[in-house]
């Protein structure tokens, strides 16, 4: 018996300024049991843009400005 493979679909996402790009492959899809968080800083209020915590194992095609990710520790 074959597995049966799950729907997946591509979205893309950046960072507020643009400088970061991607394009990440999502399964199961969105709408389908990953939470999404509506973040309270006002340039995500003002353009309505939502929060997704993917798991590692997501499929990411990294456009443009990964070398310029960083890690910024709020203590």
């Amino acid at each position: 018996m074959a597995e049966e493979t799950k729907p997946s679909k591509q979205y893309k996402g950046n960072c507020h300024c643009g400088k970061v790009r991607f394009t990440a492959t999502v399964s199961p899809l969105l709408d389908d049991g990953h939470e999404v968080l509506s973040c309270n800083c006002s340039i995500c209020a003002r353009n309505g843009y939502l929060w997704v915590y993917l798991p590692e194992e997501t499929n990411v095609v990294w456009h443009q400005g990964r070398d310029d990710l960083t890690v910024r520790l709020l203590f």
